[in-house]
């Protein structure tokens, strides 16, 4: 049987699925582009890389009237480059865009699209081909070839070149030798003018290729007569838009009248005539958008035609025809704003001098240079993006330099979200070749957050060490979990991450809150990666003390009383007395929330402040300004040691507070007839008897800030990431170091038992002697549990400070304390590092810079009491010992059994190991494994107070891809290891370097 042509030519589609999308601007939000069709195919395909061509090609089609909402380019790029990696064939996928809208904007919108998909990397694919819609003989319909090449064009190449009759066509196709497995086609409706570019874009010119289409569909505008209706069929569009026509003008009907017409408007409007004759012009556009109230004028006004397409519609005069006043205006202006610098600066560049003056400003300005520093800023400060666009900002800018304005080098918040989305892309393969690269194993840690606009967002950061055994970090990703938090829904979202670095053979340990879910995701985890879950996670340090400190403040069931509170600012009588029942701290709670929302009560005790300052004889105190009450935030734990503070601070301005407000009281309640109070008259919150703090309490609560004050030591002794800087004071060292987490729990455990038994001889304080047992049980419920993986035994015996001697000095009474740490050590040891292959450096390493270290904190001064005198029963190491080790030779008893001058002194002991490299390659492994642990997951609350600061109330509608790539992306930057955040935007020579803020 013979088939025509066209069937022959549509039967190729059988060797494609064919896919159709219709999006309606809103339909592809988020990350549907990419979860609901690529992803899954993409990775149908990797999974059968040794045998790709039995994978059916897909021919995607997309349909949408306008620009698609979420972010083709990056989902373009990441897959083709996925798609490389595979060697799939080409024509692996195809996708075409079909818009069927007007919309200029949207137009330059994909135009940009093929510009940024050629800085990528992928080869620049635009083709044009224009069509007349004037004339009669085509009009608005979509041909047989025009179908053809919307189905098939992404496919076949002949058709993706052909030019058609109907809407015109920009075709994406690949060119060049670099196989593109990505060919997009976009069509939208051609204007009347037959214009594609939007306001202010100048056209492409035609390649070779086009010339034969292009000259035999140029509009002829000087030919132009007064359209008639066709002779031909109406298709369904025109019907449509004759429909409306009528419906506006009912007593209108076609003109009668067929002759020349001289004004090249009436290509852009339908001629009317009513019963009487007269003849109008009617707007076509206006018609074609529905317009409520279409644009029409009489044939004797048809000027004011002329400035409506301008203004209406941005339709702008031919070359040689008229001209309306506002489109005359609007060139004036913009001549205007296009002034070159030589006239701006006042230059007269026929005189040399001046000439290479105008000349080096222009060399001066780099434009890409200035879009990459006002991006970085933005990211890295979390600005809005629409900072960008504001007027005064941008006058700022042309005022420092005018060529800002020239060389229109400013950018808008549509680039800034197309950058930002882009860059992710393009910059993680740094990222991932960076992780690829690092020495030993990479640990993780990760903890969930809600945005202030309703997304759960899971921040995961990674910690590993550079060529020279440098601690460094990284934020992986911010995923959003739409799922319940079940520990496998998170554990899923973990392991998606890791995979997409392609890091899973390097994980280590991670470092979590203790969160029942997190027991299931690391269970789920460590199944996926091969490891026991359970002895690969530590526990966060912060969250421990957390719940030791709450349970210090306010006894038992802290969190069915947290559930009670309201959170409101002001306290109804129920929670009043809920807080009162919680002792002084509760007391003081009530008192400096009363204070705080009462304007009268908070001048008082300025004023109170204020006289007693200037009553003083010392200048000093006299200088002095007033002081507020600081309020606690419900149950965190730090804001009532600061509220405690600032309480006994300010105790003798808070008793004379409370002895006038109840005078000022008493003199407005009293009756001026009999004297005495009226009945009616209610007493004050503060001025309650069982709302007063006693001198007894007050003893407590300087008891209970000088015990905080242990617990803020250790936590800001521990909270830091561990990496090197210059630190307050002067001094250069770290914080965040996993070998102090024992000598943390033994620190606190040790002044909680000082505490006890001073507590038992203050009078009246039954709450806090209940609460410093209660504090004392929560945190030795996690010590116990320490034993749970061998990270923190490991990290203390491999400083070259403690060994041994730590557990033999500190647990002498506890024998078997100390069996269970060597044993553990010894297991990691024999199981995972001493039969490990090793590949020894030709050359040195250069050594870690030393960390001179200070100690401001009674925890850091109990850390350095701690350390065990090392010399007696050990060997002492000559500092010429060989480099040289048998591999028989068990390097962890060799080590522990020697000692060399100042190893009792070490501060760093990652410097140490870095150093001894060769001469203990499996030990040094280990150690510098162990000791990049970190001791709390307080990345991951930075990274969320960062990202908090970026969502705030005026920009809730930020979705969650671009919070966590804005989070990520900054990251990277500080950390140096991307330089900028575009392709098109290239780094300078000082782009680089340590952007990471000074540490506390």
């Amino acid at each position: 049987m013979k088939h025509n042509q066209a069937e022959d030519t549509y039967a190729f589609l059988s060797t494609f699925d064919t896919v159709f999308v219709i999006d309606d601007s809103r339909s592809m939000a988020g990350r549907s582009w990419r979860e609901s069709i690529l992803k899954s195919y993409v990775s149908h395909i990797s999974r059968r890389a040794s045998n790709v061509d039995s994978t059916k090609p897909v021919n995607i089609i997309v349909i949408t009237d306008g620009c698609p909402t979420d972010d083709p380019e990056s989902v373009i790029v990441h897959h083709a480059k996925k798609l490389d990696q595979i060697e799939a064939p080409p024509h692996q996928v195809g996708i075409q865009f079909f818009q069927v809208s007007n919309n200029l904007g949207n137009t330059k919108g994909l135009c940009e699209l093929d510009d940024d998909l050629a800085d990528n990397g992928i080869p620049d694919m635009v083709d044009t081909a224009t069509w007349n819609s004037t004339t009669s003989e085509n009009g608005k319909s979509l041909t047989a070839d025009g179908i053809l090449k919307v189905v098939l064009g992404a496919a076949v190449r002949r058709l993706d070149r052909r030019s058609t009759q109907g809407p015109s066509l920009q075709a994406f196709f690949p060119i060049g030798s670099v196989p593109t497995r990505f060919m997009i086609a976009f069509f939208r409706d051609r204007d009347p003018a037959g214009r594609c570019e939007p306001e202010g874009m100048e056209s492409t010119s035609p390649s070779t290729n086009d010339v034969d289409v292009l000259s035999s569909s140029t509009l002829a505008v000087d030919s132009l007569a007064t359209p008639a209706p066709s002779l031909q069929e109406e298709t369904p569009h025109e019907e449509v838009e004759h429909q409306y026509l009528w419906r506006c003008f009912p007593d209108y009907v076609w003109s009668q009248r067929v002759r020349d017409t001289p004004s090249w408007v009436w290509g852009f409007g339908y001629d009317v005539e009513d019963s009487s004759g007269g003849r109008r012009w009617v707007c076509r556009r206006c018609i074609q958008n529905k317009n409520p109230k279409p644009r029409s004028f009489a044939e004797k006004g048809i000027q004011n035609a002329n400035a409506h397409l301008f203004k209406g519609h941005g339709i702008r005069a031919p070359p040689d025809k008229t001209k309306s006043a506002a489109e005359k205006k609007a060139e004036k202006l913009k001549a205007k704003d296009q002034r070159s610098i030589a006239e701006v600066m006042k230059l007269d560049t026929r005189l040399p001098r001046e000439q290479d003056i105008a000349n080096s400003l222009v060399k001066g300005f780099d434009r890409k240079h200035f879009q990459r520093l006002l991006l970085e800023w933005i990211i890295e400060e979390n600005h809005a993006f629409s900072v960008c666009e504001q007027g005064r900002l941008r006058q700022i800018f042309e005022y420092l330099n005018p060529l800002v304005k020239i060389t229109d080098a400013n950018i808008t918040r549509t680039t800034i979200r197309r950058k930002v989305l882009s860059a992710y892309e393009m910059h993680k393969d740094k990222v991932v070749a960076a992780l690829k690269q690092s020495c030993g194993l990479i640990h993780v840690s990760f903890d969930g957050w809600k945005s202030g606009n309703r997304h759960s967002l899971y921040g995961i950061a990674c910690f590993f060490r550079d060529e020279n055994s440098q601690p460094r970090k990284l934020a992986l990703g911010v995923p959003e979990l739409r799922t319940r938090h079940f520990g496998h829904n998170i554990a899923a979202e973990i392991l998606d991450v890791l995979d997409a670095y392609g890091i899973q053979d390097k994980i280590g340990y991670f470092t979590l809150d203790n969160a029942e879910s997190n027991d299931k995701a690391m269970e789920v985890i460590g199944g996926e990666l091969g490891f026991v879950g359970s002895r690969r996670r530590g526990r966060c340090f912060g969250h421990t003390l957390n719940l030791s400190a709450k349970a210090l403040l306010f006894g038992h069931n802290v969190e069915a009383f947290e559930e009670q509170l309201s959170g409101e600012a002001a306290l109804s009588e129920a929670e009043h007395t809920l807080w009162r029942r919680k002792g002084p701290v509760g007391k003081l709670h009530n008192l400096v929330v009363d204070v705080r929302r009462s304007d009268q009560l908070t001048y008082l005790l300025r004023s109170i402040q204020r006289s007693e300052f200037d009553l003083s004889s010392d200048p000093r105190i006299r200088a002095r300004q007033p002081v507020d009450l600081i309020i606690d935030n419900d149950t965190r734990w730090l804001s009532q040691l600061y509220m405690i503070r600032r309480a006994i601070i300010l105790r003798p301005f808070i008793e004379q507070l409370v002895l006038k407000h109840r005078q000022q009281w008493e003199q407005d309640n009293r009756s001026k007839r009999t004297g005495n109070l009226r009945k009616s008259a209610r007493e004050p919150r503060i001025c309650l008897e069982e709302n007063q703090l006693t001198v007894n309490d007050w003893v407590v609560l300087e008891h209970l800030a000088k015990l905080l004050g242990f617990y803020e030591d250790a936590v800001k002794t521990l909270e830091g990431d561990g990496q090197q800087r210059k630190r307050k004071g002067g001094w250069v060292g770290s914080y965040g170091n996993v070998w102090e987490v024992i000598q943390g729990f033994e620190f606190l455990l040790e002044v909680l038992e000082d505490y006890k038994q001073l507590a038992s001889e203050i009078p009246d304080a039954e709450h806090f002697r209940i609460n410093v047992n209660l504090g004392w049980e929560k945190l030795n419920k996690y010590y116990s549990r320490l034993d749970e993986t061998p990270i923190y035994y490991t990290a203390l015996a491999l400083h070259p400070a403690f060994r041994w001697g730590y557990f033999e000095n500190e647990w002498k009474d506890n024998t078997k304390w100390v069996m269970k740490a060597k044993q553990m050590i010894r297991e990691v040891w024999e199981s995972n590092y001493r039969h490990l292959q090793m590949v020894r450096s030709p050359v040195d390493d250069e050594p870690v810079a030393k960390r001179q270290r200070k100690y401001y904190n009674p925890f850091q001064a109990y850390c350095e009491r701690t350390r065990p005198v090392l010399g007696y029963g050990l060997v002492k190491e000559e500092a010429t010992l060989s480099d040289d080790i048998n591999e028989d030779t068990n390097e962890l008893e060799l080590w522990q059994s020697s000692w060399e001058d100042g190893d009792n002194d070490v501060r760093d002991p990652i410097s140490y190991w870095h150093e001894r490299k060769r001469r203990y390659p499996r030990l040094s492994r280990m150690a510098l494994d162990f000791l990049t642990i970190q001791p709390m997951s307080a990345e991951c609350e930075r990274m969320f107070a960062a990202a908090g600061r970026m969502v705030t109330p005026l920009r809730n509608r930020l979705d969650a891809d671009i919070i966590g790539m804005c989070q990520v992306l900054r990251s990277w930057l500080r950390a140096g290891v991307i330089d900028d955040l575009d392709v098109s935007l290239l780094p300078t020579e000082n782009g680089r370097g340590d952007r990471a803020e000074e540490g506390s």
